[in-house]
Protein backbone atom coordinates (compact mmCIF):
# COMPACT_ATOMS: atom_id res chain seq x y z
CA UNK A 1 0.00 0.00 0.00
CA UNK A 2 2.88 2.37 0.71
CA UNK A 3 4.98 1.79 -2.42
CA UNK A 4 4.50 5.45 -3.34
CA UNK A 5 6.16 6.60 -0.11
CA UNK A 6 9.23 4.55 -1.01
CA UNK A 7 9.19 6.20 -4.42
CA UNK A 8 9.10 9.76 -3.01
CA UNK A 9 11.60 9.09 -0.21
CA UNK A 10 14.58 10.51 -2.18
CA UNK A 11 12.68 13.80 -2.55
CA UNK A 12 11.58 13.82 1.10
CA UNK A 13 15.20 13.49 2.18
CA UNK A 14 16.07 16.67 0.31
CA UNK A 15 13.36 18.55 2.23
CA UNK A 16 14.03 17.23 5.75
CA UNK A 17 13.96 20.65 7.41
CA UNK A 18 10.68 21.62 5.76
CA UNK A 19 8.94 18.41 6.82
CA UNK A 20 10.41 18.39 10.34
CA UNK A 21 9.10 21.90 11.00
CA UNK A 22 5.77 21.15 9.30
CA UNK A 23 5.08 17.90 11.16
CA UNK A 24 6.17 19.38 14.53
CA UNK A 25 3.87 22.38 14.11
CA UNK A 26 1.06 20.07 13.01
CA UNK A 27 1.44 18.08 16.24
CA UNK A 28 1.36 21.29 18.30
CA UNK A 29 -1.72 22.45 16.40
CA UNK A 30 -3.55 19.17 17.04
CA UNK A 31 -2.68 19.03 20.74
CA UNK A 32 -3.74 22.62 21.37
CA UNK A 33 -6.97 22.06 19.40
CA UNK A 34 -7.95 19.33 21.88
CA UNK A 35 -7.38 21.60 24.90
CA UNK A 36 -10.66 23.63 24.68
CA UNK A 37 -12.64 20.36 24.41
CA UNK A 38 -10.92 19.03 27.50
CA UNK A 39 -11.69 22.25 29.37
CA UNK A 40 -15.38 22.10 28.41
CA UNK A 41 -15.83 18.97 30.53
CA UNK A 42 -14.11 20.60 33.50
CA UNK A 43 -16.22 23.77 33.21
CA UNK A 44 -19.47 21.76 32.94
CA UNK A 45 -18.62 19.74 36.08
CA UNK A 46 -17.67 22.87 38.03
CA UNK A 47 -20.94 24.47 36.94
CA UNK A 48 -22.93 21.39 37.97
CA UNK A 49 -21.16 21.39 41.35
CA UNK A 50 -21.71 25.13 41.84
CA UNK A 51 -17.94 25.73 42.06
CA UNK A 52 -17.53 27.82 38.89
CA UNK A 53 -16.22 31.30 39.74
CA UNK A 54 -15.49 34.36 37.60
CA UNK A 55 -11.80 33.96 38.41
CA UNK A 56 -11.80 30.42 37.03
CA UNK A 57 -13.82 31.49 33.99
CA UNK A 58 -11.29 34.24 33.31
CA UNK A 59 -8.41 31.80 33.69
CA UNK A 60 -9.94 29.28 31.31
CA UNK A 61 -10.77 32.01 28.78
CA UNK A 62 -7.17 33.21 28.94
CA UNK A 63 -5.89 29.68 28.37
CA UNK A 64 -8.22 29.18 25.39
CA UNK A 65 -7.25 32.59 23.93
CA UNK A 66 -3.54 31.80 24.21
CA UNK A 67 -4.13 28.35 22.70
CA UNK A 68 -6.04 29.92 19.80
CA UNK A 69 -3.14 32.26 19.02
CA UNK A 70 -0.66 29.38 19.12
CA UNK A 71 -3.01 27.24 17.00
CA UNK A 72 -3.11 29.99 14.37
CA UNK A 73 0.68 30.41 14.34
CA UNK A 74 1.48 26.68 14.25
CA UNK A 75 -1.28 26.06 11.69
CA UNK A 76 0.09 28.78 9.43
CA UNK A 77 3.63 27.36 9.66
CA UNK A 78 2.70 23.75 8.88
CA UNK A 79 0.37 24.84 6.09
CA UNK A 80 3.15 26.82 4.38
CA UNK A 81 5.74 24.10 5.05
CA UNK A 82 3.74 21.05 3.95
CA UNK A 83 1.31 22.41 1.39
CA UNK A 84 4.07 24.57 -0.08
CA UNK A 85 5.99 21.40 -0.88
CA UNK A 86 3.44 20.70 -3.65
CA UNK A 87 5.03 23.17 -6.07
CA UNK A 88 8.55 22.17 -5.04
CA UNK A 89 7.75 18.49 -5.68
CA UNK A 90 6.06 19.21 -8.99
CA UNK A 91 9.13 21.08 -10.23
CA UNK A 92 11.45 18.36 -8.92
CA UNK A 93 9.69 15.52 -10.78
CA UNK A 94 8.97 17.43 -13.97
CA UNK A 95 12.61 18.50 -14.18
CA UNK A 96 13.56 14.85 -13.82
CA UNK A 97 11.10 13.92 -16.57
CA UNK A 98 12.72 16.38 -18.97
CA UNK A 99 16.14 14.95 -18.14
CA UNK A 100 14.81 11.44 -18.88
CA UNK A 101 13.21 12.55 -22.17
CA UNK A 102 16.46 14.12 -23.34
CA UNK A 103 18.50 11.01 -22.52
CA UNK A 104 16.23 8.41 -24.05
CA UNK A 105 16.72 7.20 -27.62
CA UNK A 106 14.38 6.18 -30.39
CA UNK A 107 13.37 2.81 -28.91
CA UNK A 108 11.90 4.67 -25.94
CA UNK A 109 9.74 6.90 -28.15
CA UNK A 110 8.55 3.91 -30.13
CA UNK A 111 7.35 2.38 -26.86
CA UNK A 112 5.56 5.44 -25.42
CA UNK A 113 3.21 7.80 -27.25
CA UNK A 114 3.58 11.55 -26.78
CA UNK A 115 0.18 11.91 -25.12
CA UNK A 116 1.00 9.09 -22.72
CA UNK A 117 4.29 10.74 -21.76
CA UNK A 118 2.51 14.06 -21.24
CA UNK A 119 -0.03 12.38 -18.99
CA UNK A 120 2.70 10.80 -16.87
CA UNK A 121 4.69 14.03 -16.67
CA UNK A 122 1.65 16.11 -15.65
CA UNK A 123 -1.29 14.20 -14.17
CA UNK A 124 0.80 11.49 -12.52
CA UNK A 125 3.25 14.06 -11.18
CA UNK A 126 0.30 15.99 -9.71
CA UNK A 127 -0.82 12.88 -7.83
CA UNK A 128 2.71 12.40 -6.51
CA UNK A 129 2.82 16.08 -5.48
CA UNK A 130 -0.52 15.58 -3.68
CA UNK A 131 1.02 12.74 -1.70
CA UNK A 132 4.13 14.75 -0.88
CA UNK A 133 2.19 17.80 0.30
CA UNK A 134 -1.12 17.25 2.05
CA UNK A 135 -0.77 13.47 1.83
CA UNK A 136 2.21 13.62 4.19
CA UNK A 137 0.33 16.00 6.47
CA UNK A 138 -2.68 13.68 6.52
CA UNK A 139 -0.48 10.69 7.28
CA UNK A 140 1.11 12.22 10.37
CA UNK A 141 -1.81 14.39 11.47
CA UNK A 142 -4.36 11.60 11.05
CA UNK A 143 -2.32 9.05 12.96
CA UNK A 144 -1.49 11.50 15.75
CA UNK A 145 -5.11 12.69 16.08
CA UNK A 146 -6.47 9.14 16.27
CA UNK A 147 -4.01 8.26 19.05
CA UNK A 148 -4.59 11.59 20.85
CA UNK A 149 -8.40 11.34 20.82
CA UNK A 150 -8.34 7.69 21.87
CA UNK A 151 -6.09 8.50 24.84
CA UNK A 152 -8.36 11.39 25.90
CA UNK A 153 -11.46 9.23 25.43
CA UNK A 154 -9.96 6.50 27.63
CA UNK A 155 -9.02 9.10 30.23
CA UNK A 156 -12.58 10.43 30.31
CA UNK A 157 -14.65 7.28 29.82
CA UNK A 158 -12.41 4.27 30.39
CA UNK A 159 -11.00 1.65 28.02
CA UNK A 160 -14.12 -0.54 27.71
CA UNK A 161 -16.50 2.32 26.96
CA UNK A 162 -14.05 3.75 24.42
CA UNK A 163 -13.63 0.44 22.58
CA UNK A 164 -17.42 -0.13 22.42
CA UNK A 165 -18.07 3.28 20.88
CA UNK A 166 -15.52 2.89 18.09
CA UNK A 167 -16.71 -0.56 16.94
CA UNK A 168 -18.47 0.93 13.84
CA UNK A 169 -15.21 2.66 12.90
CA UNK A 170 -13.25 -0.59 13.23
CA UNK A 171 -15.78 -2.43 11.03
CA UNK A 172 -15.50 0.36 8.49
CA UNK A 173 -11.68 0.04 8.34
CA UNK A 174 -11.90 -3.72 7.83
CA UNK A 175 -14.39 -3.31 4.99
CA UNK A 176 -12.18 -0.70 3.33
CA UNK A 177 -9.37 -3.23 3.07
CA UNK A 178 -11.39 -5.37 0.65
CA UNK A 179 -12.03 -2.56 -1.81
CA UNK A 180 -8.35 -1.71 -2.32
CA UNK A 181 -7.76 -3.98 -5.34
CA UNK A 182 -10.81 -2.63 -7.15
CA UNK A 183 -9.67 0.93 -6.49
CA UNK A 184 -6.21 0.10 -7.91
CA UNK A 185 -7.72 -1.41 -11.04
CA UNK A 186 -10.07 1.49 -11.71
CA UNK A 187 -7.45 4.18 -11.15
CA UNK A 188 -5.11 2.38 -13.55
CA UNK A 189 -7.83 2.24 -16.21
CA UNK A 190 -8.70 5.89 -15.64
CA UNK A 191 -5.16 7.14 -16.08
CA UNK A 192 -4.59 5.02 -19.18
CA UNK A 193 -7.80 6.46 -20.65
CA UNK A 194 -6.49 9.94 -19.89
CA UNK A 195 -3.27 9.13 -21.76
CA UNK A 196 -5.24 7.96 -24.81
CA UNK A 197 -7.31 11.13 -24.71
CA UNK A 198 -4.10 13.19 -24.61
CA UNK A 199 -2.85 11.35 -27.70
CA UNK A 200 -6.04 12.19 -29.55
CA UNK A 201 -5.79 15.89 -28.62
CA UNK A 202 -2.20 16.07 -29.91
CA UNK A 203 -3.16 14.33 -33.14
CA UNK A 204 -5.99 16.79 -33.64
CA UNK A 205 -3.82 19.86 -33.04
CA UNK A 206 -0.91 18.68 -35.17
CA UNK A 207 -3.06 17.27 -37.95
CA UNK A 208 -5.79 19.91 -38.05
CA UNK A 209 -4.87 21.05 -41.58
CA UNK A 210 -5.07 17.49 -42.89
CA UNK A 211 -8.37 16.94 -41.07
CA UNK A 212 -9.80 20.01 -42.78
CA UNK A 213 -8.28 19.13 -46.15
CA UNK A 214 -10.14 15.81 -46.17
CA UNK A 215 -13.29 17.29 -44.56
CA UNK A 216 -13.00 14.94 -41.58
CA UNK A 217 -13.86 17.48 -38.85
CA UNK A 218 -17.09 15.77 -37.83
CA UNK A 219 -15.60 12.27 -37.93
CA UNK A 220 -12.67 13.37 -35.76
CA UNK A 221 -15.03 15.15 -33.36
CA UNK A 222 -17.11 11.99 -33.02
CA UNK A 223 -14.02 9.84 -32.32
CA UNK A 224 -12.80 12.33 -29.73
CA UNK A 225 -16.28 12.48 -28.18
CA UNK A 226 -16.25 8.69 -27.75
CA UNK A 227 -12.88 8.86 -25.99
CA UNK A 228 -13.88 11.69 -23.68
CA UNK A 229 -17.10 9.87 -22.83
CA UNK A 230 -15.14 6.68 -22.08
CA UNK A 231 -12.79 8.66 -19.85
CA UNK A 232 -15.70 10.40 -18.12
CA UNK A 233 -17.44 7.07 -17.46
CA UNK A 234 -14.27 5.57 -16.02
CA UNK A 235 -13.69 8.66 -13.87
CA UNK A 236 -17.26 8.51 -12.56
CA UNK A 237 -17.03 4.81 -11.72
CA UNK A 238 -13.71 5.41 -10.01
CA UNK A 239 -15.14 8.31 -8.01
CA UNK A 240 -18.07 6.20 -6.88
CA UNK A 241 -15.92 3.50 -5.35
CA UNK A 242 -13.37 5.99 -4.03
CA UNK A 243 -16.02 8.03 -2.22
CA UNK A 244 -17.88 5.12 -0.68
CA UNK A 245 -15.48 5.19 2.26
CA UNK A 246 -16.29 8.83 3.05
CA UNK A 247 -20.03 8.12 2.81
CA UNK A 248 -19.89 5.05 5.04
CA UNK A 249 -17.79 7.05 7.51
CA UNK A 250 -20.80 9.37 7.99
CA UNK A 251 -23.03 6.37 8.69
CA UNK A 252 -20.49 5.00 11.13
CA UNK A 253 -20.28 8.40 12.88
CA UNK A 254 -24.07 8.37 13.38
CA UNK A 255 -23.94 4.87 14.92
CA UNK A 256 -21.07 5.97 17.17
CA UNK A 257 -23.13 8.94 18.39
CA UNK A 258 -26.10 6.70 19.27
CA UNK A 259 -23.88 4.21 21.11
CA UNK A 260 -22.10 6.99 23.01
CA UNK A 261 -25.29 8.71 24.16
CA UNK A 262 -27.00 5.46 25.11
CA UNK A 263 -24.13 3.87 27.02
CA UNK A 264 -22.85 7.21 28.30
CA UNK A 265 -26.23 8.24 29.74
CA UNK A 266 -26.43 4.89 31.52
CA UNK A 267 -22.95 5.42 33.01
CA UNK A 268 -23.82 8.95 34.17
CA UNK A 269 -27.03 7.77 35.84
CA UNK A 270 -25.05 5.06 37.64
CA UNK A 271 -22.35 7.47 38.72
CA UNK A 272 -19.62 5.90 36.60
CA UNK A 273 -18.78 9.21 34.93
CA UNK A 274 -19.72 12.86 35.24
CA UNK A 275 -21.81 14.91 32.85
CA UNK A 276 -18.73 16.97 32.00
CA UNK A 277 -16.75 13.81 31.17
CA UNK A 278 -19.60 12.56 28.96
CA UNK A 279 -19.78 15.85 27.07
CA UNK A 280 -15.98 15.88 26.52
CA UNK A 281 -16.07 12.19 25.60
CA UNK A 282 -18.88 12.83 23.11
CA UNK A 283 -16.96 15.69 21.50
CA UNK A 284 -13.75 13.63 21.31
CA UNK A 285 -15.48 10.65 19.73
CA UNK A 286 -17.25 12.98 17.30
CA UNK A 287 -13.97 14.62 16.43
CA UNK A 288 -12.49 11.16 15.89
CA UNK A 289 -14.65 10.96 12.78
CA UNK A 290 -12.60 13.76 11.19
CA UNK A 291 -9.22 11.99 11.26
CA UNK A 292 -10.95 8.81 10.13
CA UNK A 293 -12.50 10.70 7.22
CA UNK A 294 -9.06 12.14 6.54
CA UNK A 295 -7.78 8.60 6.65
CA UNK A 296 -10.25 7.79 3.85
CA UNK A 297 -9.01 10.74 1.83
CA UNK A 298 -5.43 9.74 2.52
CA UNK A 299 -6.18 6.26 1.21
CA UNK A 300 -7.37 7.85 -2.05
CA UNK A 301 -4.25 10.01 -2.21
CA UNK A 302 -2.02 6.99 -1.57
CA UNK A 303 -3.90 4.88 -4.12
CA UNK A 304 -3.57 7.56 -6.78
CA UNK A 305 0.11 7.98 -5.96
CA UNK A 306 0.73 4.21 -5.99
CA UNK A 307 -0.62 3.95 -9.52
CA UNK A 308 1.20 7.11 -10.61
CA UNK A 309 4.52 6.02 -9.12
CA UNK A 310 4.31 2.74 -11.06
CA UNK A 311 3.59 4.63 -14.28
CA UNK A 312 6.41 7.09 -13.67
CA UNK A 313 8.91 4.34 -12.79
CA UNK A 314 7.94 2.49 -15.97
CA UNK A 315 9.16 5.52 -17.94
CA UNK A 316 12.19 6.30 -15.79
CA UNK A 317 13.41 2.70 -15.61
CA UNK A 318 12.80 1.83 -19.25
CA UNK A 319 15.81 0.03 -20.71
CA UNK A 320 16.50 1.17 -24.27
CA UNK A 321 19.40 -1.32 -24.46
CA UNK A 322 21.78 1.41 -25.62
CA UNK A 323 25.48 0.78 -25.08
CA UNK A 324 26.84 3.25 -22.56
CA UNK A 325 30.16 3.99 -24.22
CA UNK A 326 32.49 6.57 -22.74
CA UNK A 327 34.25 7.99 -25.82
CA UNK A 328 33.51 11.45 -27.23
CA UNK A 329 34.76 12.15 -30.76
CA UNK A 330 36.31 15.64 -30.98
CA UNK A 331 37.33 15.66 -34.66
CA UNK A 332 36.63 13.50 -37.69
CA UNK A 333 39.54 11.62 -39.29
CA UNK A 334 37.94 8.58 -40.94
CA UNK A 335 35.07 6.13 -40.94
CA UNK A 336 35.35 2.42 -41.62
CA UNK A 337 32.60 -0.14 -42.10
CA UNK A 338 33.27 -3.81 -42.72
CA UNK A 339 30.54 -6.43 -42.97
CA UNK A 340 28.31 -4.19 -40.87
CA UNK A 341 24.70 -5.30 -40.42
CA UNK A 342 21.84 -3.65 -38.56
CA UNK A 343 18.15 -4.35 -37.91
CA UNK A 344 15.67 -2.12 -36.10
CA UNK A 345 14.74 -3.68 -32.73
CA UNK A 346 11.07 -3.88 -33.70
CA UNK A 347 11.82 -5.28 -37.17
CA UNK A 348 12.31 -8.81 -38.39
CA UNK A 349 14.60 -8.22 -41.39
CA UNK A 350 18.07 -6.75 -41.82
CA UNK A 351 17.94 -3.07 -42.78
CA UNK A 352 21.68 -2.97 -43.43
CA UNK A 353 23.17 -6.20 -44.73
CA UNK A 354 26.95 -6.70 -44.52
CA UNK A 355 27.94 -3.32 -45.92
CA UNK A 356 31.58 -2.24 -46.22
CA UNK A 357 32.67 1.35 -46.77
CA UNK A 358 35.46 3.79 -45.98
CA UNK A 359 35.35 7.58 -45.75
CA UNK A 360 38.21 9.95 -44.99
CA UNK A 361 38.46 13.52 -43.78
CA UNK A 362 37.69 16.12 -46.44
CA UNK A 363 35.76 13.75 -48.71
CA UNK A 364 32.19 14.03 -49.94
CA UNK A 365 30.14 10.84 -49.88
CA UNK A 366 27.01 10.59 -52.00
CA UNK A 367 24.27 8.14 -50.97
CA UNK A 368 21.38 7.11 -53.21
CA UNK A 369 19.01 4.25 -53.93
CA UNK A 370 15.36 3.33 -54.14
CA UNK A 371 12.90 4.35 -51.44
CA UNK A 372 13.30 2.01 -48.46
CA UNK A 373 16.68 0.73 -49.64
CA UNK A 374 18.48 1.56 -46.35
CA UNK A 375 19.90 5.04 -47.03
CA UNK A 376 18.39 6.78 -44.01
CA UNK A 377 19.02 3.73 -41.84
CA UNK A 378 22.73 3.99 -42.69
CA UNK A 379 22.85 7.72 -41.93
CA UNK A 380 20.92 7.34 -38.68
CA UNK A 381 23.69 5.14 -37.31
CA UNK A 382 25.60 8.35 -36.67
CA UNK A 383 22.82 9.63 -34.41
CA UNK A 384 23.25 6.68 -31.99
CA UNK A 385 19.49 6.31 -31.61
CA UNK A 386 19.65 2.50 -31.59
CA UNK A 387 22.10 -0.09 -30.29
CA UNK A 388 24.96 -0.69 -32.71
CA UNK A 389 24.63 -3.52 -35.21
CA UNK A 390 26.96 -6.42 -35.91
CA UNK A 391 30.28 -6.16 -37.68
CA UNK A 392 32.72 -3.25 -37.82
CA UNK A 393 31.60 0.38 -37.67
CA UNK A 394 34.46 2.59 -36.56
CA UNK A 395 34.99 6.32 -36.38
CA UNK A 396 38.63 7.38 -35.91
CA UNK A 397 39.29 3.73 -35.06
CA UNK A 398 36.70 3.74 -32.24
CA UNK A 399 33.86 1.21 -32.43
CA UNK A 400 30.40 2.76 -32.66
CA UNK A 401 29.30 0.90 -29.51
CA UNK A 402 32.15 2.52 -27.54
CA UNK A 403 31.00 6.04 -28.40
CA UNK A 404 28.64 7.33 -25.76
CA UNK A 405 25.18 8.55 -26.79
CA UNK A 406 25.76 12.13 -27.84
CA UNK A 407 29.47 11.45 -28.28
CA UNK A 408 29.38 12.54 -31.93
CA UNK A 409 27.54 15.80 -31.28
CA UNK A 410 30.70 17.98 -31.08
CA UNK A 411 31.71 17.15 -34.65
CA UNK A 412 28.41 16.53 -36.43
CA UNK A 413 25.40 18.35 -37.84
CA UNK A 414 22.59 16.19 -39.18
CA UNK A 415 19.90 17.70 -41.40
CA UNK A 416 16.96 15.33 -41.60
CA UNK A 417 14.10 14.92 -44.02
CA UNK A 418 11.71 16.09 -41.29
CA UNK A 419 12.64 19.63 -40.28
CA UNK A 420 11.63 20.71 -36.79
CA UNK A 421 11.46 24.31 -35.63
CA UNK A 422 10.51 25.83 -32.31
CA UNK A 423 8.01 28.62 -31.70
CA UNK A 424 10.32 31.60 -31.97
CA UNK A 425 12.19 33.83 -34.36
CA UNK A 426 14.44 32.93 -37.28
CA UNK A 427 17.42 34.03 -35.20
CA UNK A 428 16.49 31.77 -32.27
CA UNK A 429 15.96 28.75 -34.51
CA UNK A 430 19.25 29.16 -36.38
CA UNK A 431 21.14 29.73 -33.10
CA UNK A 432 19.73 26.46 -31.76
CA UNK A 433 22.78 24.58 -33.07
CA UNK A 434 25.41 26.75 -31.37
CA UNK A 435 23.77 28.83 -28.64
CA UNK A 436 25.48 32.10 -29.50
CA UNK A 437 26.66 33.77 -32.72
CA UNK A 438 26.72 37.22 -34.24
CA UNK A 439 24.01 38.40 -36.60
CA UNK A 440 26.68 38.57 -39.30
CA UNK A 441 27.45 34.85 -38.86
CA UNK A 442 23.75 34.00 -38.92
CA UNK A 443 23.22 36.02 -42.10
CA UNK A 444 26.21 34.31 -43.71
CA UNK A 445 24.79 30.86 -42.91
CA UNK A 446 21.40 31.89 -44.32
CA UNK A 447 23.08 33.20 -47.46
CA UNK A 448 25.01 29.95 -47.99
CA UNK A 449 21.74 28.03 -47.60
CA UNK A 450 20.04 30.41 -50.10
CA UNK A 451 17.47 31.42 -47.50
CA UNK A 452 16.25 34.82 -48.69
CA UNK A 453 15.90 37.00 -45.62
CA UNK A 454 14.49 39.72 -47.90
CA UNK A 455 11.52 37.56 -48.90
CA UNK A 456 8.21 39.37 -48.51
CA UNK A 457 7.07 36.66 -46.09
CA UNK A 458 10.07 37.42 -43.86
CA UNK A 459 8.88 40.86 -42.79
CA UNK A 460 10.99 41.37 -39.66
CA UNK A 461 14.31 39.92 -40.79
CA UNK A 462 15.97 37.72 -38.16
CA UNK A 463 13.24 38.70 -35.68
CA UNK A 464 10.47 37.20 -37.83
CA UNK A 465 8.33 34.74 -35.88
CA UNK A 466 7.95 31.51 -37.83
CA UNK A 467 5.25 29.85 -35.72
CA UNK A 468 5.12 26.41 -34.19
CA UNK A 469 7.06 23.89 -36.31
CA UNK A 470 7.79 26.69 -38.81
CA UNK A 471 4.18 26.70 -39.97
CA UNK A 472 4.49 30.11 -41.68
CA UNK A 473 7.31 28.88 -43.94
CA UNK A 474 7.12 26.89 -47.15
CA UNK A 475 8.66 23.43 -47.43
CA UNK A 476 11.68 24.81 -49.30
CA UNK A 477 12.17 27.59 -46.76
CA UNK A 478 12.07 25.11 -43.91
CA UNK A 479 14.71 22.95 -45.59
CA UNK A 480 17.02 25.89 -46.24
CA UNK A 481 16.57 27.29 -42.73
CA UNK A 482 17.39 23.88 -41.30
CA UNK A 483 20.50 23.73 -43.48
CA UNK A 484 21.56 27.21 -42.31
CA UNK A 485 21.27 26.03 -38.73
CA UNK A 486 23.66 23.16 -39.51
CA UNK A 487 26.09 25.36 -41.47
CA UNK A 488 26.34 27.88 -38.63
CA UNK A 489 27.90 25.14 -36.50
CA UNK A 490 30.50 24.50 -39.23
CA UNK A 491 30.90 20.85 -38.20
CA UNK A 492 33.66 18.41 -39.11
CA UNK A 493 30.96 16.04 -40.37
CA UNK A 494 27.84 17.32 -42.13
CA UNK A 495 25.10 14.82 -43.00
CA UNK A 496 22.26 15.80 -45.34
CA UNK A 497 19.51 13.19 -45.41
CA UNK A 498 17.52 14.08 -48.55
CA UNK A 499 17.24 17.56 -47.05
CA UNK A 500 17.06 19.51 -50.32
CA UNK A 501 14.14 17.70 -51.90
CA UNK A 502 11.74 20.66 -51.57
CA UNK A 503 13.94 23.20 -53.38
CA UNK A 504 14.16 23.60 -57.15
CA UNK A 505 17.08 22.15 -59.07
CA UNK A 506 18.81 25.49 -59.72
CA UNK A 507 18.70 26.40 -56.03
CA UNK A 508 19.94 22.94 -55.14
CA UNK A 509 22.89 23.28 -57.48
CA UNK A 510 23.74 26.71 -56.03
CA UNK A 511 23.64 25.29 -52.48
CA UNK A 512 25.84 22.35 -53.51
CA UNK A 513 28.40 24.75 -55.01
CA UNK A 514 28.45 26.71 -51.77
CA UNK A 515 28.97 23.51 -49.77
CA UNK A 516 31.89 22.45 -51.95
CA UNK A 517 33.48 25.86 -51.47
CA UNK A 518 33.03 26.37 -47.71
CA UNK A 519 33.58 22.75 -46.68
CA UNK A 520 36.94 22.11 -48.24
CA UNK A 521 38.92 19.99 -45.80
CA UNK A 522 35.72 18.91 -44.00
CA UNK A 523 33.64 15.79 -44.51
CA UNK A 524 30.13 15.78 -45.98
CA UNK A 525 27.63 12.98 -46.57
CA UNK A 526 24.74 13.77 -48.91
CA UNK A 527 21.77 11.49 -49.45
CA UNK A 528 19.49 12.47 -52.31
CA UNK A 529 16.98 11.06 -54.76
CA UNK A 530 18.03 13.81 -57.17
CA UNK A 531 21.30 12.37 -58.51
CA UNK A 532 22.50 15.70 -59.96
CA UNK A 533 23.25 16.68 -56.33
CA UNK A 534 25.81 13.85 -56.08
CA UNK A 535 27.84 14.18 -59.26
CA UNK A 536 30.64 16.12 -57.54
CA UNK A 537 31.04 13.56 -54.71
CA UNK A 538 34.39 11.82 -54.19
CA UNK A 539 32.50 8.56 -53.77
CA UNK A 540 28.91 7.51 -54.40
CA UNK A 541 27.22 4.40 -52.97
CA UNK A 542 23.96 2.89 -54.19
CA UNK A 543 21.80 1.05 -51.66
CA UNK A 544 19.33 -1.68 -52.50
CA UNK A 545 17.55 -3.80 -49.86
CA UNK A 546 20.12 -2.86 -47.25
CA UNK A 547 23.13 -3.75 -49.41
CA UNK A 548 25.61 -1.53 -51.24
CA UNK A 549 25.20 -2.66 -54.84
CA UNK A 550 27.25 0.03 -56.60
CA UNK A 551 30.20 2.13 -55.44
CA UNK A 552 32.48 4.67 -57.12
CA UNK A 553 32.61 8.16 -58.60
CA UNK A 554 29.93 9.56 -60.89
CA UNK A 555 32.03 8.60 -63.91
CA UNK A 556 32.62 5.08 -62.54
CA UNK A 557 28.92 4.46 -61.96
CA UNK A 558 27.90 5.85 -65.34
CA UNK A 559 30.40 3.52 -66.99
CA UNK A 560 29.05 0.62 -64.92
CA UNK A 561 25.67 0.93 -66.60
CA UNK A 562 23.65 -0.13 -63.56
CA UNK A 563 20.84 1.43 -61.53
CA UNK A 564 22.68 4.74 -61.07
CA UNK A 565 23.32 5.07 -64.81
CA UNK A 566 19.69 4.38 -65.73
CA UNK A 567 18.27 6.63 -63.02
CA UNK A 568 20.58 9.53 -63.84
CA UNK A 569 19.68 9.44 -67.55
CA UNK A 570 16.00 9.19 -66.71
CA UNK A 571 16.21 12.27 -64.48
CA UNK A 572 18.18 14.19 -67.09
CA UNK A 573 15.55 13.46 -69.73
CA UNK A 574 12.81 14.56 -67.33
Amino acid sequence: MFESYRFVWPFLKTQKKRYLIGVLCSFIDNMLSALPIYLVGIVVDLLAQGNLTLKRVGFYMGVVTLASVLIYISGFIWTVALYGSYNVAQKFYQDHFIAVFLKRRQIFYEKFNTGDLMSRATLDVEYIADLISWGVQLLFSTGFNIVLYLVLMIQKGGLTFSMITIIPYLILMVLSHYRDKEVDKRWQERQEAFSHMNDRVLEGVEGVRHIRAFAQEEAFRQRFHRQTRAFSDLANRTSVISNTYSLTTSIAATLVFLITMSVGSYRVVNGQMTIGDLISFQIFVTYLANPLANFAMNINVIKNANISSKRIKEVWNFDDRMEQGDVTIRSFANMKLKDYSFAYPAGEQMNLDHISLELHKGQILGVCGKTGSGKSCFLQQFLREYPAGEGTFQLNGVALADIKPGGLSPIMSYVTQDHYFFSGTIRENVLFSVGEASDEAIMKALELAHFDIGDEVIRDGLDTLIGERGISLSGGQRQRLSLARALLKNPDLLILDDSLSAVDQLTEQAIIRNLRYIRRGKTTIISSHRLSALTHADQIVVFDQGKITEKGTHQDLMALGGWYHDQFLHQEES
